[in-house]
């Protein structure tokens, strides 16, 4: 198997077992990639590219502003759509003039959100392991008693 196919079956089994927080992560990462891999084909003026690039990290920008849901925190989603809104006006700027700056904008909205749901798979990790530490501390104390 060759190495871009171990990647790719990587990655599929990363998504296929992953939380929906961690999905949330990957998308996010994704779209900086992408955004990442435009950038590099703007300063090597690859433009055709560089529209695949942009296309799909704004595919993907799309996609995460579609699976929001109001009924967890209107306001919040509310901001999201914006900030959403924002990101894929950059990435069309982008495409549109060939300037790095509006993706670099992009870029750092994105960052900034992902770092948020970096935060919030934290947060469940320690959750988790408190209750695990929780659960071997009665079981230690079970068996002592």
């Amino acid at each position: 198997m060759t190495t871009l196919a171990n990647q790719n079956k990587y990655k599929s089994t990363q998504i296929s077992t992953a939380s929906s927080v961690k999905i949330i992560v990957l998308l996010y990462d994704g779209a900086i990639n992408f955004l990442e891999q435009g950038k590099i084909k703007i300063k090597e003026r690859d433009f055709k590219l560089k529209g695949v690039y942009l296309s799909k990290a704004s595919r993907i920008v799309a996609e995460l502003n579609s699976a929001l849901d109001e009924k967890v925190d209107k306001k919040l989603v509310e901001n999201l759509q914006s900030l959403y809104e924002f990101v894929n006006y950059q990435i069309l700027q982008a495409n549109l003039k060939n300037e790095i700056v509006f993706i670099d904008n992009a870029i750092n909205i994105l960052k900034t959100i992902k770092e948020s749901w970096d935060k919030v798979i934290e947060l469940q990790f320690t959750d988790k392991q408190i209750i695990a530490e929780k659960r071997d501390s009665t079981k230690m104390i079970t068996l002592t008693v």
